[in-house]
């Protein structure tokens, strides 16, 4: 049946009920004699998301607070609409609100008691063994374990006995002052076997190898090595292979030129 186009004159105002069950009004301003009756709001018409959002039809009793508020029917199919609020949420379960937390990581102050619980372990870049604590939501203190083993010595220094920064024994540790320290570290450099550590290096071990033998730190035969005028290897690390001298000593001393092989780690 054709729709009529006539106009009315003047426009014709209705107030009608939303069907969407939101139980809101709304005007409408018909224009045309004949044509259809809108049932819903723009956005209420069901089926869509937004009726869906608006259908705020079902009351409900908060179970923290005890006040009433409404909520859908989607809601409660999945589990939720059961508090007025994120506060009452939180307060009922007991947890907080999802707020980003910066970690607090601070050191352990000289004179500070050493925290309860068992620490996590972590190696620094210099090859020092760190404990670690939680003593709060995102703050922790840490502290060397050679300094923790010693008793936390005020002012002064701990010394590693054999060289081995790892090896975090009380036997091993030594507090020291720290110009006592210094002098030490200068009198050990001095007067280990460096032909020993040099004729052990071009035996085919490594810089930590030959500071296991001798009881000293790597770092202090790699430098005496090189002060010593010794050719230092690739290591051979960024490809994952070791280069090893081919030969006994006696012929790689002879031979003016050294031949490596590599081999994989």
């Amino acid at each position: 049946m054709p729709v009529s186009t006539k106009r009315l004159d003047p426009p014709l105002q209705m107030t009608l009920n939303c069907q969407c069950g939101c139980g809101r009004s709304f005007t409408w301003t018909r224009r045309i004699a004949q044509g259809p009756t809108p049932r819903w709001i723009i956005g209420h018409r069901p089926g869509t998301k937004a009726a869906r959002r608006r259908r705020i039809n079902i009351e409900r009793i908060c179970q923290h607070c005890g006040s009433d508020f409404k909520t859908t029917k989607g809601q409660i199919g999945r589990g939720w609409g059961l508090f007025c609020s994120a506060e009452c949420l939180y307060a009922n379960r007991k947890i907080r609100p999802r707020t980003a937390a910066r970690k607090s990581i601070r050191r352990l102050a000289p004179g500070e008691s050493i925290p309860s619980g068992t620490p996590k372990r972590y190696k620094n870049a210099a090859g020092y063994t760190i404990l670690r604590w939680r003593v709060g939501r995102c703050s922790y203190v840490d502290a060397f374990e050679h300094r923790v083993v010693a008793g936390m010595p005020h002012g002064k220094h701990v010394h590693h006995v054999n060289g081995q920064k790892s090896d975090n024994r009380s036997e091993n540790l030594l507090s020291q002052l720290p110009g006592e320290h210094a002098v030490l570290h200068g009198e050990l450099r001095r007067s280990f076997n460096r032909e020993r550590a040099a004729e052990l290096y071009v035996g085919g071990m490594g810089c930590k190898a030959v500071a296991r033998e001798l009881g000293i730190n790597h770092g202090t035969v790699s430098r005496v090595l090189r002060a010593a005028g010794v050719t230092m290897r690739p290591s051979g690390r960024k490809c994952g292979h070791v280069l090893v001298p081919l030969g006994t000593p006696t012929q790689r001393e002879s031979a003016d030129t050294v031949i490596y092989q590599r081999r994989t780690t």
